[in-house]
C-alpha cells in the first residue's frame, strides 16, 4: 500500500505539471516555437504590457516611484495608479530577461501563468474529489476557457487569475482544519492575486464572503461551540493578515492615491455597453480553426464580446449538468463503502459553484438585458443595483465577471467528470478530448515584432539626457511607439496610459507647437473635450521649437509608415523643416538644427534682418490655393516685415494678399528663428487665358517671384506647373509640363502626360537624379501614380497627372539634374525621345532644363 501511494505521489507530482506543459506547449503553438522573434497577443494594448516590463525594470534600477512615471507625458511625467499593469508578471518577467532577453521574457511569462493555472485548478479539485481524471479537466477548462484565454491575450492583467485556485485550495482546507499554516497561505495567494491585477483581487474580494457565508451556512460544524467559531474566525484573521503583509507594498500607494482612482474609475464608466450578450456563451470563437469562420457573422452582433468571447462550451456545460444531478442521484443512495469520496456530492459543494457561477453570469450581463445585440431595456438585471458603489465601480465593465464565470464552470466539469469516470472510466479521455477540441485556439495569435530604424539603436547608445515626440499622435499608434521607447530608452512627450484625464495631457495642450499637431489627432475615448488652437500652424514656429528644446526635447520621431496624406499634410503645414535622418521607416528631425539644408532658390534675402527661407504653393480641397511663407531670422529680434503676396499675369495683380513677417506680437526671437505666415487665394472663376505666378513683395523692398505659374486653358482648365515641355515618347506620350517641392528631405516631382494615341502597353517611368559627375544617386521606378493608372488604356488626348517621390537625405549641397524616361515594362527598351518635332535626344535620357539645387545655410554651393 505504502508503495502504491508513493507511486500516485510521484505520477502527481511530477505527471501532472509535465501533462499540463504539454497541453500548453500544443494550446499555444505556434508560440513555442517564436519565443524571441514574436510577441504573444492579438490586441494592440500588449505593447503596454510589454513596456510595463521594461518601466519596472527603470524603476527599481533608477530608484523611481512604481506608481508614477517620468518617462511618459513628459516634462510633466504620468500617474500609473489607475494604469493597466501586473506588477507580478512583470517581475517575472524581469528575473527571465537576462538569461532569455525581453521579448522571451514576456512570452515565458504568459505561457508560465497559464500552466500555473491549470496546476492549480487541478490541486483544488483534486482537493474536492481525489479524482485526477476530473481534477485534470477542471484545469484544462479553466485554462483554456475562451473567455480566460482572450482576455489574457488582449489585456495581460485581467487574464492572470492563476493564483484563483490556490487561494481557494487553502481558504478551503483553513476552514475544514482550521488550520493557521492554510490561513497563512490563502493570504499570500490573495496577496499575489494583487501583485497580478488590482481588478483580479476585487473579484477575489467579491468571491471570498461567498465562499465563507455559504460554508458557515452549510457546512461548518462548531465543534467545541464558541471555541470552534473562534477558532475559525483567527484562521480567517491569519489569512487577511498575511494577505495585507503580501499586498502592503502596493496596497499603500493605493489607499494614499485612493481619491485619484475612484476619479478614474467614475470617469471610465463602461456599464452601459460592456455587458455580455447573453448568445455569446453558446457560440464558438472566432479564432477556432475549424468553426471560428462560419461565426464571423454572429460575432458582428455582439458589442463587448467580438474580441473577448464568453463561449462555456457544449462538453463543459454537459459536464456542469452532470456534477448537479450526481449530486441529487447520490443523496437518493446510501453512501456506498466502495465509493467513500461520492461524500463530495453529498454536501453542497456542486450547489456553491452553481449558485455562484449563476450570480457572476447575471452580474455580467450588466444592468439591462442584451441577447444577439439586441437590448431589452423591459428587463433589468442585478449589476444595476452595485453599478457605482466602490470599489466595484472600479472593476468598470460587467463583461469582467466572466471571469468568475469561468472559475466555477470549471470547477462544476471537474466534479461531473469526477462522478461519471467512477462510473465510466473509460469516457475521461474522451471528454478530455472535447474539451481541448472545443477550446483549441491554434494558431495562438502573435505579433511580429515591429521593424525599427537604425536611429533607434543610436538613440539607445547616446548617453546625453533627453526626450522625444512621436508622431502621429494619435491614442492608438502611441501604443506601438511604447516598444521603440524600450529600446531607446528616452522619455516621449505622449506616450500612453490606462487612465487619463485632461490634466495628463496639460503639456500638450499648452504648448503652442504641440497643440496644433495634436489638434487632428485620434483623442482618448471619454476624455472631455480638449480645448484646440484655432490657428491652423504657429507663426513663432522659431521660439517654439526652442522652448521644446528647453523643456529637453531633443527630436521630433516621424513614423513614415503610419504617416497617411492628413498626417503629412498636417505635420509639413506645421513643421516645414528638414530632418537630420531618413530612412523607409523613421524621419528624425532635430530641434537644434531644424533647416540643416535649403532647397532650390533659397534662401532669398528680403531684408537685412530677414530672409526667405521657402514659398510653398499648394492646392486646396476647395479649388483655391495655399501659399505657405517660411521666413528666416537674420538677426535677433528682427522688426517687423510687411509683405503682399499677389497672383500676378500680364503685369497686373488678379489677387492679394498681406501677410506679417516677425509681427509686433511676436516673442522674443534670436538669429536662426523661423516664422511661418499663409495666405489663401480664392482663384476667381473668370481668370482669362495665360499663366500667372504667385509674386512676394516686402515693404523693405525684398521680391521673390515663384517658379510655379498657375496655367488657366482657354477652356477654363487650371494646371500648376513649373513649366511647360512638349517632350514627345516614341510618338505616344507627351510631357506637356512639370512641376516640383520639397517636404521634408522628399523630392516631389509632378508629371503631366498626355497619350498622343490610343494605348495598349505598359511603360514605366523612370526619374534619375544625377550629380554634376552624371552619378545617378537616387531614382524613382514605377508604373504612372504609383501603379495607380497603367498606361495600357490609355485614350489619345487623355491627360494624366504623375508624381514621383525622390529621397534627398544624405545628399550633400550642390546641383542636381533630373531626367525623366519610359521604357517598355515587359522588355526593358526606352522610349526614343524627341522635343517637339526636334532631332531625337540620345538613348531616350532627357534632362528637364532646370538644375535642382541644395543649399546649406552657410552660402552658395
Amino acid at each position: 500500500m505504502s508503495r502504491l501511494r508513493d507511486r500516485r505521489w510521484l505520477l502527481l507530482t511530477l505527471g501532472v505539471p509535465a501533462a499540463y506543459g504539454l497541453a500548453v506547449g500544443l494550446m499555444t503553438f505556434p508560440a513555442p516555437l517564436h519565443l524571441t522573434d514574436r510577441l504573444i497577443g492579438n490586441n494592440i494594448d500588449n505593447w503596454i504590457f510589454y513596456w510595463n516590463n521594461w518601466w519596472l525594470g527603470q524603476a527599481l534600477r533608477e530608484g523611481h516611484n512604481w506608481f508614477f512615471t517620468p518617462y511618459l507625458f513628459h516634462p510633466q511625467g504620468a500617474s500609473l495608479l489607475a494604469h493597466s499593469i501586473s506588477f507580478l508578471n512583470s517581475l517575472i518577467a524581469l528575473a527571465l530577461k537576462p538569461a532569455v532577453g525581453p521579448v522571451a521574457a514576456y512570452n515565458l511569462s504568459f505561457l508560465l501563468g497559464l500552466w500555473v493555472g491549470g496546476i492549480g485548478m487541478f490541486c483544488l479539485m483534486y482537493e474536492l474529489t481525489r479524482s485526477p481524471a476530473g481534477s485534470f479537466l477542471s484545469g484544462l477548462v479553466f485554462t483554456f476557457a475562451p473567455y480566460h484565454l482572450t482576455q489574457v491575450l488582449a489585456q495581460l492583467h485581467l487574464g492572470s487569475i492563476q493564483w484563483w485556485p490556490f487561494f481557494a485550495l487553502f481558504l478551503h482546507r483553513a476552514m475544514r482544519r482550521r488550520s493557521w499554516n492554510d490561513g497563512a497561505f490563502a493570504g499570500l495567494f490573495a496577496g499575489l492575486t494583487l501583485w497580478s491585477g488590482l481588478q483580479l483581487a476585487l473579484l477575489l474580494l467579491l468571491w471570498t464572503p461567498l465562499r465563507l457565508g455559504w460554508y458557515a451556512l452549510f457546512e461548518f460544524r462548531p465543534d467545541g461551540g464558541k471555541k470552534g467559531w473562534l477558532r475559525l474566525g483567527g484562521v480567517i484573521g491569519v489569512c487577511i493578515i498575511a494577505a495585507v503583509l503580501v499586498g502592503l507594498p502596493l496596497l499603500l500607494p493605493l489607499l494614499r492615491g485612493w481619491t485619484e482612482i475612484t476619479e478614474a474609475t467614475l470617469a471610465f464608466d463602461e456599464s452601459s455597453t460592456n455587458q455580455t450578450d447573453l448568445l455569446a456563451y453558446l457560440v464558438p470563437p472566432t479564432y477556432h480553426p475549424l468553426v471560428g469562420a462560419q461565426v464571423n457573422a454572429v460575432y458582428e452582433l455582439f458589442v463587448a464580446n467580438r474580441a473577448i468571447m464568453p463561449y462555456l462550451g457544449y462538453t463543459t456545460l454537459g459536464l456542469a449538468a452532470i456534477g448537479l444531478i450526481a449530486r441529487y442521484s447520490t443523496l437518493r443512495t446510501r453512501e456506498s463503502p466502495s465509493r467513500p469520496d461520492d461524500r463530495i456530492w453529498r454536501r453542497s459543494e456542486p450547489l456553491f459553484w452553481a449558485a455562484t457561477g449563476v450570480i457572476w453570469l447575471l452580474l455580467a450581463a450588466g444592468s439591462v438585458l442584451r441577447v444577439g445585440g439586441r437590448l431589452y431595456p423591459a428587463i433589468p438585471l442585478p449589476y444595476r443595483v452595485i453599478d457605482g458603489i466602490f470599489p466595484l465601480s472600479a472593476i468598470r465593465n460587467p463583461d469582467r465577471f466572466n471571469l468568475l464565470v469561468v472559475f466555477s464552470f470549471a470547477a462544476l466539469p471537474g466534479l461531473g467528470a469526477a462522478w461519471l469516470g467512477r462510473r465510466r472510466r473509460w469516457m475521461l479521455p474522451l471528454l478530455l478530448l472535447l474539451v481541448m477540441l472545443e477550446y483549441v485556439p491554434v494558431p495562438l495569435p502573435m505579433w511580429d515584432l515591429p521593424a525599427v530604424s537604425p536611429f533607434i539603436a543610436r538613440m539607445a547608445g547616446d548617453p546625453s539626457s533627453y526626450a522625444v515626440l512621436d508622431y502621429p499622435m494619435d491614442y492608438s499608434l502611441s501604443k506601438l511607439w511604447l516598444y521603440e521607447q524600450t529600446l531607446h530608452g528616452k522619455p516621449v512627450i505622449q506616450g500612453h496610459v490606462s487612465r487619463y484625464t485632461t490634466e495628463t495631457y496639460g503639456f500638450i495642450i499648452s504648448h503652442p507647437l504641440l497643440a496644433i499637431l495634436y489638434r487632428d489627432a485620434e483623442k482618448p475615448p471619454r476624455l472631455p473635450a480638449i480645448p484646440t488652437p484655432s490657428e491652423p500652424f504657429e507663426p513663432a514656429l522659431g521660439p517654439a521649437l526652442r522652448s521644446l528644446e528647453a523643456e529637453g526635447v531633443r527630436y521630433i520621431l516621424v513614423h513614415e509608415p503610419w504617416m497617411d496624406d492628413d498626417h503629412r499634410t498636417r505635420f509639413h503645414r506645421v513643421v516645414p523643416l528638414v530632418p537630420t535622418y531618413k530612412d523607409e521607416l523613421l524621419s528624425v528631425y532635430d530641434l537644434r538644427h531644424p533647416l540643416p539644408l535649403l532647397y532650390d532658390d533659397f534662401p532669398t534675402p528680403l531684408s537685412t534682418t530677414a530672409a526667405l527661407a521657402r514659398l510653398e504653393v499648394k492646392p486646396e480641397t476647395e479649388g483655391g490655393w495655399r501659399v505657405q511663407v517660411v521666413a528666416l531670422a537674420l538677426a535677433a529680434d528682427p522688426p517687423s516685415l510687411s509683405c503682399r503676396v499677389a497672383l500676378e499675369g500680364e503685369g497686373r495683380a488678379v489677387e492679394e494678399r498681406t501677410v506679417e513677417l516677425f509681427g509686433p506680437a511676436a516673442p522674443s526671437l534670436v538669429e536662426g528663428d523661423l516664422w511661418l505666415a499663409e495666405a489663401t487665394f480664392s482663384s476667381p472663376p473668370d481668370l482669362p487665358a495665360g499663366a500667372y505666378r504667385w509674386v512676394l513683395e516686402c515693404a523693405s523692398g525684398g521680391r521673390y517671384v515663384s517658379p510655379d505659374s498657375l496655367m488657366v486653358s482657354e477652356d477654363g482648365s487650371r494646371q500648376l506647373l513649373r513649366r511647360r515641355l512638349d517632350l514627345r515618347y516614341g510618338g505616344l506620350i507627351r510631357l506637356g509640363g512639370y512641376r516640383w517641392w520639397v517636404e521634408g528631405a522628399d523630392l516631389h516631382l509632378e508629371l503631366e502626360w498626355e497619350a498622343l494615341a490610343d494605348l495598349d502597353t505598359d511603360y514605366k517611368v523612370f526619374v534619375h537624379l544625377l550629380d554634376r559627375t552624371g552619378e545617378l544617386l537616387c531614382q524613382h521606378d514605377a508604373m504612372p501614380c504609383d501603379w495607380g493608372c497603367p498606361t495600357a488604356g490609355w485614350q489619345a488626348g487623355q491627360i494624366i497627372q504623375d508624381e514621383a517621390v525622390l529621397s534627398l537625405w544624405g545628399l550633400p549641397p550642390g546641383r542636381y539634374r533630373l531626367a525623366v524616361g519610359l521604357y517598355d515594362a515587359a522588355t526593358g527598351e526606352r522610349l526614343d525621345v524627341r522635343e517637339g518635332e526636334g532631332a531625337e535626344i540620345p538613348n531616350g535620357y532627357p534632362f528637364l532644363p532646370e538644375p535642382f539645387t541644395i543649399r546649406s545655410l552657410a552660402g552658395e554651393p
